[in-house]
């Protein structure tokens, strides 16, 4: 990643937006603050905090993680059972296409739920405070 790439995809993103947002980053170096932009803002976290936060990425990783292989598993037993020779899990896990890989990709990250997301974001210490909660979801949480 360089800061050239990086501006370019945030301007780009930043026009295809209809609302805005806030976007959080690394303080890497290659993140660089670019102030036209009308609907990203972009905040910087504080340098070290990858360990303090890093909960927020393996919730949502591994709950990610946990889909994938279950739609695979699910892929593989449904190929094994459809076929009638005596091929065993690992051959036909080889035979599955990067084409078929990503659609899984696709199906698992469908089925991480944005409450599984929200309760990793609050474990890593980021909240909703009381004024930006909408009142039908006060009771939720």
């Amino acid at each position: 990643m360089t800061s050239v790439i990086f501006n370019d995809w945030l301007v780009t993103w930043d026009l295809e937006l209809k609302r805005k947002i806030d976007l959080l980053a690394d303080n890497c170096t290659a993140h660089t603050n670019n102030s036209l932009l009308k609907n990203i803002k972009v905040i910087f976290l504080p340098a070290n905090t990858t360990s303090l936060i890093q909960s927020c990425d393996q919730g949502v990783i591994r709950t990610f993680i946990a889909h994938y292989r279950r739609e695979m598993r699910a892929r593989i037993i449904a190929e094994l059972d459809d076929i009638q020779d005596q091929s065993d899990a690992s051959a036909v896990a080889k035979k599955i296409s990067l084409l078929d890989a990503l659609h899984l990709v696709v199906i698992s990250w469908k089925r991480l739920s944005e409450k599984t997301i929200e309760n990793c974001f609050r474990k890593g210490g980021f909240s909703k405070t009381s004024a930006e909660t909408p009142a039908s979801e006060e009771s939720d949480l």
